[in-house]
């Protein structure tokens, strides 16, 4: 019986070194590929996800961490180019333009890379080191392996005495993979072109700018708003509650690093804390200026006024207050009465008549309630339908509030 077992492992281990100098032969001499390991977990062998090695430094695929297993996430605005990674106690992001990347403390002289697909990876070293993450180069056959461990029981050598075969299966169908052929069918033909306009055909109206706004959050509803604004292609704008940032550090940077502007809410939303001075106001929006930055290394100079700029508790005084502090207020147009609406199908209604009846820029007044986030696909699928272009507010754009008050310091 044991002879037979050393002749059964024998040929096993002959079978495996016959199949390693097949694969020798037939890989490719001008091509650096590498395994892509996650603790213990092999990932799929392709051009898209493949980690790129030069100048010494290990490029990867910002979509690994995607795998919860590593414990950081990430958020890439499209937009403005910046990948930002995060976890519960630390968060930097990567301008690709200015090929630098920024945390709390500092910036960085850091860019971003591209493997053969044109998959944007990030520096591995770099962010192993600043997330806690152990970064190992496997000796593996055919070809080298990238791990990356946050929580593994198995050495670089145990990890390979059990994946290796796993590991060269995924390899041979790699290189055996049919090549594509070149088509045989003609090109389509261009489309026919349109008739010429009429000379009496009207212009197409001019879209309506609409920014959608959000307040009193973030709680347990804005992860669900960030999702559907996600599926939609959409951004927003939250005015944050500073007493609530803290609690909800991870929202809070997914929607800076996927690209939604933030503005300010006050700290307590309690009138008779934030109304009582202007000088109690001001403290407010400076608390809150500290969580947000604390959290998501941001500053902003966008507010508004917890039931807005004309509510009964509001003075002129306390508008100044707010100039004072560097800020920009805004109110809305149009109100979706969250907190009275018996439904959400009556709530998207609102919104919508609103939307429909507005002849010039819309500014949506939302809360992070559960309601609304049930209505909010409803009302994001009428706005990609129609003729409207969204937008997010930034210090930049011309307040919309009910005093006409477009002052950027009290000297204006």
């Amino acid at each position: 019986m044991k002879r037979t077992r050393l002749i059964a492992l024998f040929l096993a281990v002959s079978a495996l070194m016959l199949s390693l100098a097949a694969l020798a032969s037939s890989a490719p001499d001008d091509e650096d590929w590498y395994f892509t390991v996650l603790n213990d977990s092999v990932q799929p062998f392709d051009e898209t996800m493949m980690p790129v090695i030069t100048g010494g430094e290990i490029y990867a695929p910002y979509a690994l961490f995607s795998d919860r297993s590593l414990g950081v996430f990430y958020s890439y605005n499209s937009e403005m180019y910046r990948l930002t990674l995060y976890n519960r106690d630390y968060m930097i992001t990567f301008d690709s333009l200015a090929q630098t990347a920024y945390d709390r403390e500092q910036q960085y002289q850091m860019r971003l890379m591209t493997n053969e697909a044109g998959t944007i990876c990030v520096p591995l070293t770099f962010v192993c080191e600043k997330f806690g993450l152990e970064l190992q180069i496997l000796r593996s056959h055919p070809i080298e392996a990238v791990r990356i461990v946050s929580e593994s029981d198995l050495s670089a050598d145990s990890f390979l005495a059990r994946y290796q075969p796993e590991m060269v299966a995924l390899y041979l169908a790699y290189i055996s993979r049919p090549s594509a052929e070149p088509s045989s069918e003609p090109p389509a033909s261009s489309a026919a072109p349109s008739a010429e306009p009429s000379e009496e055909a009207s212009p197409p109206p001019e879209p309506k700018v609409v920014y959608i706004t959000f307040d009193d959050g973030p709680n347990r509803n804005t992860a669900s708003i960030l999702d559907t604004l996600d599926e939609y292609g959409m951004k927003a704008t939250f005015f944050l509650l500073g007493s609530e940032i803290e609690q909800e550090r991870d929202t809070v940077r997914r929607m800076v690093g996927e690209g939604h502007s933030v503005g300010l809410h006050a700290w307590s939303h309690i009138d008779s804390e934030m109304y009582s001075s202007p000088e109690a106001l001001r403290s407010e929006i400076e608390r809150a200026a500290d969580a947000l930055d604390s959290v998501a290394q941001i500053r902003t100079r966008i507010f508004r006024f917890p039931y807005g700029s004309s509510y009964r508790e509001v003075t002129q005084e306390m508008r100044d207050a707010v100039i004072g502090a560097g800020c920009r207020y805004w109110d809305w147009t149009v109100d979706a009465l969250d907190y009275e609406q018996p439904s959400a199908s009556a709530l998207a209604r609102t919104v919508i008549r609103g939307l429909d009846e507005a002849n010039s820029t819309v500014v949506i007044l939302m809360h992070d309630t559960e309601m609304t986030a049930e209505a909010l696909p409803t009302i994001l699928r009428h706005i990609s339908e129609g003729n409207f272009i969204v937008r997010t507010i930034s210090v930049g754009d011309m307040p919309i509030n009910f005093y006409g008050d477009v002052r950027t310091s009290l000297v204006d």
